[in-house]
């Protein structure tokens, strides 16, 4: 994996189909990363959380309530939710 700016070796260059450009920072449930469509047109940023959470059932299941409740929520000065997947390991 090539690196890209503000990134370290151990982030990954992608994420299902969106492309990593470098971390947006770093907090409690996991990394935030700036990326671009499958189409490297459109910046997007991508959440990844992090391990320790992603294998505690409790967690997934709090997660997935919070994505859905996130895919409802729409407003002018909100950004919306484009994709999520709270099953992935």
């Amino acid at each position: 994996m090539t690196a890209h700016a503000g990134l370290d070796r151990s982030d990954p260059s992608k994420v299902g189909p969106y492309r990593i450009r470098g971390r947006l920072g770093v907090g409690g449930m996991g990394v935030g990363y700036a990326a671009y469509d499958t189409q490297n047109r459109h910046p997007v940023a991508v959440k990844v959380v992090r391990t320790e959470f992603a294998d505690d059932p409790a967690f997934r299941a709090r997660f997935a309530r919070e994505v859905a409740v996130m895919s409802r929520v729409h407003g002018p000065c909100l950004l919306p939710l484009l994709a999520a997947d709270t099953q992935s390991a």
